[in-house]
Parts: structure tokens; sequence; C-alpha cells
């Protein structure tokens, strides 16, 4: 019986590690704090593909209030390497949230640089995004279901056992 509830603890704090944390205007994602600024960042979908359409999610808060910013100015820089690939600067900002689309050429590790325009300075922060090739999000998904499987057939066997035991 013990065995049966470390097993559906464990379960459960699997189950957990999958549930988007909230904060602020994006549910989800990364958040980064600087100079009284939150800057959140997303992309959608979570696991980004080599060669498809990504929406890049962004929001910029004060960081006291928890209150999107008005009247900044945004530039979002997209490096791979040290190479810059792409800028983004007429950025449709609507209570500190906006997005946009890029497509990812390359797998690899990608640097997304939010630079901030306020009337007093200008802030800088980097957020990493890993981008893969598809197979690799297919192999993800069935390690991910075999796992899921093993645990399931395991509570099986000891629900069985445990039954018989009773008897």
């Amino acid at each position: 019986m013990a065995l049966h509830k470390i097993i559906s603890i464990l379960i459960i704090c699997y189950f957990l590690m999958f549930i988007p944390f909230s904060m602020a205007h994006i549910i989800g994602g990364f958040k980064k704090d600087t100079n009284g600024i939150t800057v959140q960042f997303i992309s959608d979908p979570s696991f980004v593909i080599q060669n498809e359409d990504s929406n890049l999610v962004f929001s910029i808060q004060n960081a006291t209030t928890g209150k999107g910013l008005e009247r900044i100015s945004v530039i979002i820089n997209i490096f791979y390497g040290i190479s810059l690939i792409q800028s983004y600067t007429d950025l449709d900002i609507i209570e500190g949230d906006f997005s946009l689309k890029h497509n990812f050429k390359e797998k690899g590790i990608y640097e997304i640089e939010v630079e901030i325009l306020t009337e007093k300075e200008t802030i800088s922060t980097i957020f990493l995004l890993q981008v893969t090739p598809k197979s690799l999000l297919e192999d993800m998904t069935f390690y991910v279901t075999l796992g899921i499987s093993i645990i399931i057939i395991m509570l099986i066997i000891i629900n069985r056992f445990s039954q018989i035991n009773k008897k």
C-alpha cells in the first residue's frame, strides 16, 4: 500500500510539471525583471519547429503594479550565434502586449533580444529559444507517451497484487 501511495505521488508530480505557471499578462512562458520592468515571453507553439511559422508573444509591464507599459518603443532582435537574423521595430503594442510571426530556418538555440526604449532609458533583456527539427519533437512525444504507458501498467499490476493479497 505504501508503494502505491509513493507511485501516486510521483505521477502527480510528473503531471504538475506540465501545468503552465501564471504571471501577469501571459500564462506560462518566461519572465525577467530588469530595472523595475517585467518582460514576459512565450512562443506558440511551445516547441518551435524549424521551417514553420511561430508566433512570438511578449508582454512588458511595470514590475511593481503589473500594469502594461504605455508610450514605449520596442525592438526585437533575433540572433543565431553572433549573427543578427532579423530586427522587428514596427510593433503594434497594446497595454504592453504584442506579438510577431517568425520562421526559424535553422535548428539550434536562438537569442531573442527585447530592447525597450522608454522616455528615461533603454532596457535590454535576452531570452533563449530552442528550435528543433520536426523529427525530434515526434521522438519526444513517443518517449513521453511511453513513460506514461509504463506508469499506468505499473499501477494496474500493483492494484492487482494488492487485491490478491487482500483475499
